[in-house]
């Protein structure tokens, strides 16, 4: 591991006492650095701090390092000196720590003292910081207590790590620590000793035998990218150990992107597309706007997914409308917790613009399109065929309520739309595979499969009332004609002539603000007669639900 240069001034007292606080201090012109040190009789002390306000980053860990030696009165026969070094970490919170480290202590008889003593020795001090806290200042405290002898200090020296400064220099590093070990090689974002994570394993990966890695293992910053190369052993206390060989890769926060056989989970659907009648298969039979939708036409034309798309002239305009029947087709982000959102969509055709509201404040929503730019609209730009590929953006749902499509034909030519897809941002980028949202036609659905035929015959009378099997959200079609039925043998005769026409009028119910049609109410106008013997009226009824 590599330090910083010093970060204490005058620290070998080649500019006397000059930037220290001091008691009892005096510098003596001998040294092994540069010819001075520091001398401490008595009570004495000498103090620094180091303040890290100025620099553009905060130091995580530092290292303290001072040579000394003890100079003791001769005549003593037990000669002892009491000294000590305290290292204080001041944080940002209010607190700090304080790390102490003794200094002398020693006591020879004169009789076993060994050649040459009193000697230099060096002391080292790399104290560890409180997890989560942030340095402003280190504080140096040197001191002696009591009349025997004196304290040499020399080469005070107090550095950082350096990868700190390696970041701030911007010179490409992303890692500081090398360690080997029985299992190979470990490359760390930082200090390893100060729980540095670990980006590079090559080699094998033992964690509490539970999962072994051979090869090469590879993470990005924090963790968003992880790349395994090689063979994954699996142990489980209930199951014998499981192999597994090929490649993983992880990409942002820890998400799988492709597994060890080749597969891409993110892209197994696990969500269903919210857009109603997405395919633009169902239609009104007059008007042909899709169902669902404001505008547009649902047209045979051309098509991407199944027989229709949903077509738009130069200047026409369709959104998903708030109700429909009983039906609220606009999608509620709080059902995927308004998580990121993606819209897909299919275009040919002239230029559209697509914008995203939602009923909170009816404003419109920033989208990112595929390059990550960000605008309350995203226009498409004209496309001569289907094959242009899929359109796609992504917006951050954060406002209460329902949200709703808006396509706009903002071209010269026709514009064709067809397998609109809104569903959670799987990925952050690609849509998944298109299935039809709710009350859509798939190309293997029966058609209209939501559409219900009823029929009764009923004794005839003038005014007849009836009541529907289900309730209908779209009026059905209700006819009505006479029918003779003699209840026995009949080979079939001249019924007679009726110049009687039926009359219709729907029953329709109101309920939470919705209609809904429950019946019909049939009255026969022109010279209807009270009563026709064997005489029924024979009611058929169309519907959708």
């Amino acid at each position: 591991m590599g330090y910083s240069a010093s970060l204490l001034k005058n620290s070998t007292a080649v500019d006397g006492l000059s930037n220290w606080t001091s008691s009892g201090v005096w510098v003596a012109n001998f040294g092994i650095t540069q010819g001075h040190i520091f001398v401490l009789t008595g009570d004495a002390y000498m103090t620094q701090s180091v303040n890290l306000a100025n620099l553009d980053f905060k130091p995580y860990s530092f290292k303290l390092t001072l040579t000394y030696r003890v100079d003791e009165a001769p005549l003593i026969q037990e000669p002892k000196i009491k000294a000590r070094c305290r290292m204080t970490y001041y944080y940002s919170d209010g607190s700090m720590d304080e790390f102490i480290h003794p200094i002398g202590s020693i006591t020879f008889p004169e009789s076993l003292r060994p050649i040459g003593y009193p000697t230099w020795k060096k002391i080292t001090i790399e104290p560890e910081r409180e997890e989560d806290k942030t340095i402003l200042s280190v504080g140096i405290y040197i001191e002696k207590e009591g009349t025997i002898g004196n304290l040499w200090v020399d080469n005070v020296d107090l550095r950082h790590l350096d990868n700190e400064l390696l970041e701030r220099e911007d010179k490409g590093k992303d890692f500081n620590s090398i360690i080997t070990d029985d299992d190979g090689l470990h490359i760390y974002d930082g200090n390893a000793f100060e729980g540095a994570e670990k980006i590079i394993t090559l080699g094998r990966h033992d964690k509490r035998e539970e999962i072994n890695l051979f090869g090469l293992k590879v993470k990005g910053p924090q963790s968003n990218h992880e790349v395994k190369l090689g063979q994954v052993d699996v142990y489980t206390e209930e199951e014998e150990k499981k192999i597994r060989y090929g490649l993983e890769i992880r990409g942002r926060n820890n998400v799988v992107m492709l597994d060890e056989y080749g597969i891409d989970p993110r892209f197994i659907k696990t969500f269903k597309n919210l857009i109603f009648n997405s395919s633009f298969e169902r239609f009104d039979p007059v008007s042909k706007i899709p169902h669902f939708w404001t505008g547009g036409i649902s047209t045979a034309d051309s098509s991407f997914d199944n027989t229709r798309s949903m077509k738009l002239n130069p200047g026409e305009t369709s959104e998903q409308t708030t109700t429909q029947g009983n039906y609220n087709p606009r999608a509620n982000p709080a059902w995927w917790d308004n998580k990121s959102t993606r819209v897909s969509f299919f275009k040919k055709g002239g230029d559209v613009q697509v914008q995203v509201f939602s009923e909170y404040d009816y404003a419109p929503y920033p989208l990112r399109d595929e390059a990550g730019m960000m605008a309350t609209y995203y226009n498409t730009g004209e496309s001569n065929n289907w094959d242009v590929g899929r359109y796609t953006f992504s917006f951050e749902p954060l406002k209460s309520g329902r949200v709703w499509i808006r396509f706009s034909n903002i071209g010269t030519r026709a514009a064709y739309i067809d397998a609109v897809q809104m569903e959670p941002d799987f990925n952050g980028k690609y849509p998944s595979f298109y299935t039809n949202g709710p009350y859509s036609v798939s190309a293997d659905e029966v058609p209209l499969s939501d559409t219900w035929l009823e029929y009764i015959n009923i004794p005839y009378n003038q005014t007849i009332s009836i009541q529907f099997n289900q309730r209908y959200t779209i009026p059905p079609t209700v006819t009505a004609s006479l029918l003779r039925n003699i209840l026995a043998g009949n080979v079939g005769s001249s019924f007679g002539s009726y110049n009687i026409v039926p009359n219709i009028d729907l029953i329709i119910e109101e309920e939470n603000g919705f209609l809904f049609y429950t019946g019909a109410y049939i009255t026969w106008g022109g010279s209807a007669p009270a009563s026709i013997d064997n005489g029924y009226v024979s009611v058929q009824v169309v519907g959708r639900l």
